[in-house]
């Protein structure tokens, strides 16, 4: 009546009325609300199926009570599994799903009860390739029918990368280099446990603050302005820098900071990778200082060779005047004086070679804390008696194969180092006392990695101790150098550690120093224990003690150097042998050619050019009759040997030597035949 339109569900049936006549009954319902719900139902499903196969993300229609059916999928299913629709409709998801059936029916059971559901599978795809899903499923009902809609997402990328994160931040979790991110103003945002472990602050002693809290004060304003010029303009920065741990210790390290930036370019935070170098530094400048050392002693021993050959004539000619002179002759006192200055000279060269692992030693098993012991007394009148001396030995026996004389002056140039020491301090950190130990020790691997000089073994560290005023590392770091000393003038000539340092290597032993300004200092020195084996001792022969008379026999002399060559002709000629001088090896040879000259003796320098001393008597031998051979040379006999230019047994005279020296040995030779 309203003019509202509405839908209605007729049912009409013939039937006859009363009165005999027919008619038609017409039912009819109001279904209105039904269509329209019908009409949104089917809108729905319409629109539903568009979504369903048009939709870019992966879509399956299961049946959970049919095996998981599925029923339908979309076109990006059939992309991303490979198989057609056609194909997927007669598959159920036990034929892709990578568990078990029990345990996909279990999930299914359990989604079918929740509005939404969310799993993470792996999936197989008709190639046979693994992928990892994700999958986002809710139940629906169709024509009456429970149903199961699911959307699914391929997420293998996403969970690589997921890895690839988690395996980096294993990675910097357990790095040993330091990492520190901060923000674009400085403030730390994360550090690693290795930050902790070498700066000594926590992580949440750190988070928040500024790096400048490992500032150590030894870099100037411009190298920290440089560092955050170079980073701030996106680039990468890489230097060794000085910092500071939390207890104020200084170390160092290599770094490298760099940015952060987003997919825009922008930088968003800083990283630095520090990696602690203080340990390698050290090793670093032990190795140099060992090889600015050895290139000290080759130089040193240079030096102490052709010292050697300039006293020689000096002390010889000295000599050789003293015997013309009357001793009433002023000129005598003269010549007296210019010999004792000769012989003091000698003393230096001694020194130099010592320096250098040159100097000649009588190397036997000898016990060392009885040496000791018997410098005891010695070494108390050496310091005040102010300074208390404290003793402590192994109580082991300690044998080393050394030069008992050698280690004399080992232990009294510590000792008087350290007494020194003690009393350029005004204030000592402990009571003014010099300590003097010994103590058997095994070297393993992991200290010859701190100290390169040293082989694994046993040893017996010897340690003098003072608390003297100490060293800073500039000082240290030339301690042993020959000449170096921070005594004045008229104190020191700079030798004696020098000195110990060059015996103490010539032993294949290994010498360091522990020290801090004000606090004191503690020379080691590891020195190899002897084997059980007998110790052969070197056979340096006393020439002293030879007799010192004149002779007429034929001496060839062959010396290089033609200054110590005149003066040898000039004192023996004096004495009476007849002399013959060569300067080479070649001219010695021209000389003894024609069999005419068949000297009594030969002496020879050792090292010479083109021709040394020990080829020389190789070819002589092959032309005359040459019984004695005497040796001599400006460098010692033990280095020598070691070198392979001389065997042991041969006649040999060090350099400098003197008029009654050479012929002393000259004697010996000749009057023994040995």
């Amino acid at each position: 009546k309203d003019g509202t339109i509405i839908y209605v569900e007729l049912n009409e049936s013939r039937i006859k009325l009363p009165n005999g006549q027919y008619g038609i009954l017409s039912i009819a319902e109001d279904i209105t609300a039904r269509k329209e719900a019908e009409d949104a139902l089917r809108e729905s499903e319409a629109r539903f199926k568009s979504m369903f196969a048009q939709n870019k993300a992966v879509m399956l229609l299961i049946d959970p009570n049919n095996k998981q059916q599925i029923l339908d999928a979309n076109e990006a299913a059939e992309k991303f599994y490979g198989y057609s629709r056609k194909s997927l409709l007669k598959m159920n998801m036990g034929d892709i799903n990578l568990i078990s059936d029990d345990e996909r029916s279990r999930l299914m059971t359990d989604a079918i009860k929740s509005p939404t559901n969310f799993f993470r599978f792996k999936h197989c795809l008709k190639n046979k390739l693994i992928k990892d899903v994700e999958i986002y499923a809710s139940p629906i009902r169709q024509s009456g029918k429970a149903l199961m809609f699911t959307i699914v997402h391929d997420v293998t990328e996403r969970i690589k990368a997921e890895r690839e994160r988690n395996r980096l931040a294993v990675l910097v979790e357990q790095a040993v280099e330091s990492i520190i991110i901060t923000d674009i103003s400085g403030k730390i945002e994360y550090v690693n446990p290795a930050f902790t472990e070498i700066t000594g602050w926590t992580r949440e002693e750190a988070l928040g603050k500024n790096p400048n809290i490992l500032k150590s004060g030894k870099h100037e304003k411009s190298f920290y302005s440089d560092l955050w010029n170079t980073i701030s303009s996106g680039e990468k920065w890489q230097d060794v820098i000085i910092n500071k741990r939390k207890n104020g210790q200084l170390y160092s390290e290599k770094a490298v900071i760099f940015p952060i930036k987003n997919e825009n370019g922008e930088i968003i935070n800083f990283v630095g990778i520090l990696r602690d170098i203080t340990q390698e530094k050290k090793l670093e400048q032990q190795v140099t200082q060992l090889q600015k050392m050895e290139a000290i002693g080759t130089l040193s021993g240079g030096i102490a060779h052709d010292f050697n050959n300039i006293l020689t004539v000096i002390n010889g000619h000295a000599e050789i005047a003293l015997m013309r002179i009357e001793k009433e002759s002023k000129a005598h006192r003269d010549l007296v004086s210019i010999l004792s200055a000769g012989k003091k000279a000698e003393k230096l060269t001694t020194q130099l070679l010592a320096f250098s692992r040159k100097q000649v030693h009588d190397s036997q098993v000898v016990h060392l804390n009885e040496i000791i012991d018997e410098l005891g007394k010695m070494i108390r009148r050496l310091i005040s008696e102010n300074i208390k001396l404290v003793i402590n030995l192994e109580k082991k026996p300690v044998k080393i194969r050394a030069d008992s004389g050698q280690i004399e002056q080992i232990i009294i140039n510590l000792i008087v180092n350290a007494r020194d020491a003690i009393n350029a301090a005004k204030k000592t950190f402990k009571k003014r006392q010099i300590k003097l130990t010994t103590e058997l020790k095994s070297i393993d691997e992991h200290f010859v990695r701190m100290h390169p000089e040293t082989c694994p073994g046993d040893y017996v560290l010897i340690s003098v101790e003072d608390s003297g005023i100490g060293m800073d590392e500039a000082i240290k770091s030339r301690v042993f150098e020959p000449f170096f000393t921070t005594k004045a003038v008229d104190k020191g000539t700079g030798l004696g550690l020098s000195t110990v340092y060059g015996i103490v290597k010539q032993n294949s032993g290994c010498l360091y120093v522990e020290s801090d300004p004000g606090k004191g200092s503690r020379f080691n020195i590891l020195w190899p224990l002897a084997g059980d084996e007998e110790q052969v001792s070197i056979e340096t022969e006393s020439v002293q003690a030879a007799r010192t008379s004149s002779g007429s026999e034929t001496i060839l002399i062959v010396e290089d150097d033609e200054n110590v060559r005149a003066f040898a002709c000039e004192a023996l000629k004096e004495m009476n042998y007849r002399v013959i001088c060569a300067a080479n090896g070649m001219e010695a040879l021209k000389k003894t050619s024609s069999g005419e000259v068949n000297p009594d003796i030969m002496i020879t320098d050792i090292v010479m050019p083109g021709m040394d001393g020990k080829e020389l008597v190789h070819k002589m031998r092959g032309r005359i009759d040459l019984k004695n051979v005497l040796f001599v040379s400006g460098y010692p006999f033990d280095t020598l040997v070691k070198e392979g230019n001389l065997e042991r047994g041969i006649h040999f005279l060090q350099k400098p030597y003197s008029v009654r020296s050479l012929n002393a040995k000259i004697r010996t030779i000749l009057d023994t035949g040995k």
